[in-house]
């Protein structure tokens, strides 16, 4: 074999090795609130906000908050303190979130990291009819 085939060859399986190894990392895997209370990994978790729980500070970037999972309808405490990235503004009106964090079995309490909001949406489709063809023709 040519030595230009054997080096090609050889860069060609380190950047793949370096791909692998960079990206392995970057994948948060999405687990229900139980998995969560078990994993000391970083994980994500999604569910419904529970709106009288919420206590944010002044300046939106200390909030505490549970989730409701919509499944077991299981509760989960979580704590969100970033100076330095307030949570969205739409967050009191949310209607599901997402957090990226991990869970801190001292405290029972869910470390978010990241935090992601879904807003309810302004259009209800369970009133809209649709109209018949010969709706309006008199």
């Amino acid at each position: 074999m040519k030595r230009g085939y054997v080096i090609g060859i050889g860069l060609i399986a380190l950047c793949a090795a370096t791909a692998i190894f960079s990206l392995r990392g970057a994948v948060t895997p999405n687990v229900d609130f139980a998995r969560a209370e078990q994993s000391r990994d970083t994980v994500q978790i999604y569910g419904r906000l529970v709106r009288d729980s919420v206590s944010m500070n002044q300046s939106m970037t200390h909030v505490r908050f549970q989730l409701a999972e919509d499944k077991t309808a299981r509760r989960l405490a979580l704590t969100y303190d970033n100076p330095g990235s307030p949570v969205p503004a739409n967050f009191r009106s949310a209607a599901q979130v997402r957090v990226i964090g991990t869970y801190e079995p001292a405290t029972r309490l869910f470390h978010a990291d990241q935090l992601y909001t879904k807003c309810p949406s302004k259009y209800d489709s369970g009133t809209y009819k649709q109209p018949t063809a010969l709706q309006g023709i008199k």
